[in-house]
């Protein structure tokens, strides 16, 4: 289409050259356009695996049974002097906050994760917007260029008297 549009620019009427340029670009952008966003989406898919991997790696050790079971007896202090020493109260409370860090750090992985899926979208939708809007230039000029090229070819000829 470029070579064309060169070609009718010397050759043809401005309208049919224009429209013929717009026809080139458009298509060259989404050309251009498609290819970028492959690339983007051979990226993106690369991270959704690195972080998929990282989610299913970390998978946290909720260990909060214990400490359910100290609350339960949490109004009763003589009760919970029977059961647990300080110790195993320390050492209960320390696998909660290591099971309580353990669930943040899953939870802001999963939170990358979505807001990944969500770029992921979001970029598309932008690409399939630009790609429908250079699809309707193209179609838009393809019907200039037809109708000035039959208006061009149903006119007599110049005459150089």
């Amino acid at each position: 289409m470029l070579e064309r549009a060169r070609r009718i620019s010397i050759l043809g009427p401005e309208e049919v050259a224009q429209a013929s340029q717009a026809i080139s670009d458009a298509t060259m952008e989404n050309i251009e356009r498609e290819e970028k966003f492959g690339q983007y989406i051979e990226a993106a898919i690369a991270r959704l695996r690195e972080q998929g991997r990282h989610i299913r790696e970390l998978s946290p050790d909720l260990k909060f049974e214990q400490l359910n079971q100290v609350l339960a007896h949490a109004g009763d202090l003589v009760s919970l002097q029977e059961r647990y020493s300080i110790e195993d109260l320390e050492r209960i409370l320390e696998n909660a906050e290591h099971s309580m860090g353990e669930g943040e750090e899953w939870l802001g992985r999963m939170t990358a994760f979505g807001e990944l899926g969500d770029e992921i979208n979001n970029e598309g939708a932008r690409f399939l917007e630009d790609f429908k809007h250079n699809i309707q230039v193209t179609e838009e000029n393809r019907a200039v260029f037809v109708r000035t090229v039959r208006n061009s070819i149903a006119s007599p000829p110049m005459r150089n008297d």
